[in-house]
């Protein structure tokens, strides 16, 4: 996180020229995977990119400029790196492949977390529906939602998807209100950052560089937990509802129709 975080920011610098700063964001894409290679990491990344994108108002004529660069300059290190950026490829298809059921001798732990995951899940799914109650309510928060113990005894309390968790501890009513409580809180942090990325001045970039920032961790926190505990941990669920307090503040600025700071 901290890698793309920092990746994301050189990006946006307004010190760099716009031509380095998308050579540095290709560039810096394919060394943040080849530095931390997991299957998250990637899909984080590409929505960087995203992100960065709205942020500095990026013209498909400048990515592609900046890919043929790095396609270039990849070629050039093909020459002699060959090998490596196979492996390297081969790697990257194989740890994302496993998601979708892809079996590899390299990766079967990986495609074994995929399947112990899903069986999690269904077996939830199947207690969930054994009563109206239940399915309505939730399980409740006191019992493990697992029945896997580490090597050292401890137990996996939660089943490596966040919104799963929440289905199954607080029912399909809880599912839908908390549902609701992230739509709104992400919905006022789209309408504000556009709003301030169109304020040509520099309060307003730095606002709108800032809501991308927000953007950017909300959106990577959503992608790990689709298959991870994220909202469970506390320092990811506490960054988030305290950046989703400063957005709603950006926002109460943006319908009083006053920049922030003023008045």
């Amino acid at each position: 996180s901290l890698a793309i975080f920092l990746l994301f920011f050189i990006v946006v610098s307004d010190k760099i020229p716009k031509k380095i700063q998308y050579f540095l964001m290709i560039f810096g894409f394919f060394v943040v995977m080849a530095l931390f290679p997991k299957r998250t990491v990637y899909f984080c990344l590409l929505y960087m990119i995203f992100i960065v994108i709205l942020v500095n108002k990026v013209r498909l004529a400048e990515i592609l400029n900046a890919g043929f660069l790095v396609v270039f300059f990849a070629a050039l290190a093909g020459i002699f790196l060959a090998e490596y950026i196979q492996v390297f490829l081969s790697d990257v298809y194989l740890q994302v492949g496993t998601i979708f059921g892809v079996s590899s001798s390299k990766y079967s732990a990986a495609l074994d977390g995929v399947y112990l995951r899903i069986s999690w899940w269904d077996s939830l799914f199947h207690q969930l529906r054994e009563d109206l109650v239940s399915f309505l309510f939730g399980l409740g928060y006191g019992i493990p939602l697992t029945d896997f113990y580490t090597v050292s005894g401890n137990a996996v309390r939660e089943p490596h998807n966040s919104y799963m968790s929440v289905f199954s501890r607080s029912g399909i009513i809880g599912l839908f209100l908390w549902g609701i409580l992230q739509l709104i809180l992400f919905s006022k942090l789209i309408s504000s950052f556009f709003y301030y990325r169109r304020i040509e001045n520099y309060l307003g970039r730095r606002v709108s560089v800032f809501l991308g920032f927000i953007l950017l961790w909300f959106g990577m926190l959503y992608i790990i937990s689709l298959g991870q505990d994220g909202f469970e941990k506390n320092y990811n669920s506490s960054l988030y509802y305290f950046l989703g307090g400063i957005a709603l503040y950006f926002d109460a600025m943006r319908l009083r129709s006053i920049r922030p700071f003023e008045g």
